[in-house]
Formats: structure tokens, sequence, C-alpha cells
């Protein structure tokens, strides 16, 4: 039971691994998908917009050019005109009209319109009767302004390119002869480039209740002109025309996006509307669901083939591991005895060590015969109450004292003896040194030496007295002695107030000169240093 749940934990955990791992692959495809659409449809509105912009722009100069120079070049045709002869102008225009046509496949008609308005002849509809076109602007604005004017127009004959030059003969004003160019070849290039459908929707405001008859015609909005297939249905035309830039959108089976539209202008600059561009994206819609489609399929299988694998390799995976896992504790068990084992000993080493060391210590600090502390202890002590005493501006007090007649003592008592005195001498003066920083050592042979911090020289003098009156009270005999019956000693007493420029060593050797006049003076007795 317990090596089930093992498995079934481990199979969970690895299936959600797994699903992480997919889920994360599909993101980032998605993303890198997504990612590259915008950065293709940004590329594609630039390059569309400044397509459009470009073929108006040739457009306009091309026919601008070709109208003056038509005017210019035709005089059989002009003569006809301004003779208003039917007959002699269609004749006349018969093989101009094959050679623009020839030139651009996008021209339309050569429309002649009288001085009054009236339309003499529309190359394109020969037949149709004369009608007034003064009510139109551009016309109007043609025969007002007698100029050469040109670009994107609205008349009766809907949206187009005209450009236009004004006619005179024996220098009167006879009428103005306009080129009429379909206004698709944009579109055409941007289908060519792209593979866009493309519709100009003009707003109605702009357009007469005839111009829009027999056209998709929405809310505020006219199809006036398109290319491609995708505008040929007015409820996609509307669909397309009311999705936002960059949408995506579908409509009976198919899919669509929509590009930023590109505002379209008059020849005198005023907006009219603006050309939508789609794109059919159909066939990569489904070739993105059948990708993913296939990934998920595929991570299923991938899924269930770990599965299997997972449920019937992890038994044999987890009975090898159990055999190791105890024999590791075997051989983790017996380590730990051998470990203990050596811990113990290494232990035992360590408090030998550390009692050794502490043995060593206590030999380099204490003297030998005494017990009390030595020179060399003494001196490192007394060197660190030293610089303390210069850095706080404070006294330090030091007692010399030597055990009078000591050599008699020895000589005539013997060393056991002589050793005995100077220990009990070493312990009466330790004990009287009650403060923790007050220290006595022994200086060497029958010397000694107290150190006081922190003390006025009348309090060391009076520790002194103590100290001398202390060891003549034990009353140790001594019959060789020239002082006395008894062990005594003298006392040599010097304070300072430490300076920087100064060396411990000073306060050492005034003490010391304190005690040899003690000596000199009969023993027995305390003498203070005096500079």
């Amino acid at each position: 039971m317990k090596k089930w749940d093992v498995r079934k934990k481990i199979m969970f955990l690895i299936f959600i691994q797994v699903v992480i791992l997919l889920h994360g692959l599909g993101y980032l495809y998605l993303h890198e998908h997504l990612q590259r659409h915008k950065n293709t449809l940004a590329n594609v509105t630039t390059s569309l917009k400044k397509t459009i912009e470009r073929e108006a722009q040739e457009t306009q100069e091309r026919y601008s050019s070709r109208v003056k120079g038509f005017v210019k070049t035709n005089n059989k045709v002009i003569t006809a005109f301004a003779q208003q002869d039917l007959n002699a102008l269609q004749l006349a225009l018969k093989d101009k009209i094959k050679t623009l046509e020839k030139e651009d496949c996008f021209f339309y008609s050569i429309s002649f319109i009288n001085a009054d308005g009236t339309v003499f002849l529309r190359s394109a509809k020969p037949k149709s009767p004369p009608d007034n076109v003064s009510d139109v602007p551009f016309a109007l604005d043609c025969i007002t302004e007698r100029i050469p004017m040109g670009g994107l127009t609205l008349a009766r004959g809907g949206l187009a390119h005209r450009f236009s030059h004004p006619v005179y003969a024996n220098q009167e004003y006879i009428g103005t002869i306009v080129l009429v160019v379909k206004p698709l070849r944009a579109l055409v290039q941007a289908k060519e480039m792209y593979e866009v459908d493309s519709g100009i929707f003009v707003f109605n405001d702009n357009l007469s209740t005839e111009q829009k008859e027999n056209r998709n015609s929405f809310s505020n909005m006219t199809l006036m002109a398109s290319i491609g297939s995708s505008f040929n249905e007015a409820q996609l035309s509307e669909k397309l025309l009311l999705a936002a830039s960059g949408e995506q959108l579908s409509h009976l089976d198919q899919h669509y996006i929509k590009y930023p539209p590109v505002s379209i202008f008059n020849y005198l600059g005023k907006q009219i509307g603006f050309i939508v561009s789609v794109k059919e994206m159909t066939t990569q819609h489904y070739n993105i669901v059948q990708t993913v489609t296939r990934g998920a399929i595929l991570s299923t299988i991938i899924i269930i083939i770990a599965m299997c694998v997972l449920y019937f390799g992890l038994g044999v995976i987890l009975q090898r591991v159990n055999r190791l896992h105890a024999e590791l504790e075997q051989r983790v068990e017996q380590r730990t005895v051998e470990l203990s084992r050596v811990n113990n000993q290494l232990e035992q080493e360590i408090l030998e060590r550390i009692e050794a060391q502490q043995s060593l210590q206590l030999l380099c600090q204490q003297d030998g015969v005494t017990g009390i502390s030595n020179r060399r202890h003494f001196d490192s002590i007394l060197e660190l109450e030293w610089n303390a005493a210069i850095r706080e501006k404070r006294k330090l007090s030091v007692l010399m004292i030597d055990i009078d007649s000591f050599k008699n003592y020895n000589d005539n008592y013997g060393h056991i003896e002589g050793d005995h005195c100077l220990r009990t001498v070493s312990k009466a003066l330790e004990h009287h040194l009650r403060r923790s920083r007050d220290l006595v050592a022994r200086f060497g042979g029958e010397e000694f030496v107290c150190l006081l911090p922190e003390t006025e020289l009348c309090d060391a003098q009076t520790m002194a007295n103590k100290l001398r009156a202390e060891i003549e009270g034990l009353a140790i005999p001594h019959l060789y002695s020239d002082t006395a019956k008894v062990v005594t000693i003298s006392i040599g007493v010097c304070c300072m107030t430490p300076q920087i420029d100064e060396i411990y060593q000073l306060i050492l050797s005034r003490a010391d000169e304190a005690m040899y006049i003690a000596k000199n003076k009969g023993r027995n007795q305390v003498q203070c240093y005096k500079s």
C-alpha cells in the first residue's frame, strides 16, 4: 500500500509537470504567433498606406500633364469641339481613346463640357443625351475658374479621378475637356502586393440620392468602388466597415482581418471618405486551429504513454530504491557506531589536550615554589595596567618586597625550610590583596612584588605597613637574622601617574630603589620613593 501511495504521488507530480510544460509551450507558440501577426499587421498597414498615397500622387502628376498635352497637340479634336461637330469629334477621338486605354487600363473616358455646362460628348457613353452638369461642384468650378484642375471627384457617374483643362478658340472660352480615370489603381496594386481586398467608402453627406442608387449604402457611408470578393455582399461589407482596426471577424465560415483605413481627399483637399482594406484569413485560421488540435492530440498521447511507462516502471524502480535504502541504512548504522567510537576517542584526546594546555599555561604564569604568579605573568599584567593608566590618567602603585637576611635562613635551616618560608610569606601577602585587579608575584629569589592599580601613595603605604606587620606577626623563627628573631620583610613603595613617553620598567626600578633604602636603614620597614 505504501509503495502504491508513493507511485501515485510521483505519477501525479510528473503529470502536473508535463501539463505545465505543454501548456507553456502552447502559450509560447500562440504568443509568438500573435506577436508575428501584430508585426505583420503594422508593416502591411504602413506599406499599404504608402502604396495608396503613392499611386494617387502618380495619377495626379501623370494626368495633369496628359490633359494639358492633349489640348495642345490635338488640333482636330479642339476644332471639332469648337465647331460643335459631333461626328468629326468622334472620328478624331477614335484613335486617341484607343491609345489612352492602351497606355493605362484605368483610363475611363473623355468628356467635353460646353461653357454653359452642357455635356457635348462623353466618350464612354457617346449615345447618351446631352445634360447640364453645372450643378456638379467639380464641373461648376472648371467652368467658373477656367483653369486646369484635377483630383478625386464625385460626379453623376460616380467616384473617379478627373483632370480638366479649359479650351479656347480664337481666344474665346468654349468649354472644358475632362479626362476621367477609374480610382482603382491603388486598390489593384494593393491586391497584387498584399493579397488584400479593398473598398472605397464615401460619406453620405457628399452624395446625392442618384449617386447612392444601386450601391451598398449604410447609415453614414456608401461603398463607391471595390476590388476583391469581400465587398460583394452588403452584410459582409457593413461588418467590415464597422469592425475596429486590426480586428479579426468571421462571416459564413470565412475569416477576415481588417487593416486600418486610409483617408481619401477630393480635389479641394476635403476628406470625403476612406479606403477599407481586408484580408481573408480563412486558410491561416484553419491552419492555426489544426496545429493547435494536433498539438493537443500529440500532448495527450505523450501524457498517456508517459503515465503507462511510469505506472509499470515505477514498481521496479521503487523495489530497487527500497533495497538500496535498506543497504544504506545498514551502512549508515555501522558507520554511526564507528563514528561514535572515534568521536569519543577524539573528545577524550581533546579533554587531555585542554588539560595539558591549562597545565602549560599555569606553569607559564605560576611560580613553581610558591604557587603564586611568576615574574613573566606579572610583567604582562603590569604592562596592561600601565597602558590603561596612561589612557585614563590614573595612579598606579607597586610594592617591592624582600625577605630580610634570607640567605642566612637558607644556609642555617636548609633549602627545604627556605622554600616553606617562601610559600608561607607568599600566601600571607596574597591573602591581604583582596581586589580582583591586585596582584602579588614572586619577583625572584626572596623578592616579591605587589601591583595595586588605581591606588594613591598613602593607600599603598598603608597596605605596605599591613603586609610588613602581617609577616612579622607570623613569627617564623629566624635566629640568624640581624634584625629580629623572626622572619621580617623590607618594602619599597612607588606610586606614579604614567606618561606616554615612559615605560613600565620605570616604576619597578623606583620601587626597587625605595626597597634598598629600607634595607639600608635597618630592614623591617617601609620606604616610599621620593623623586
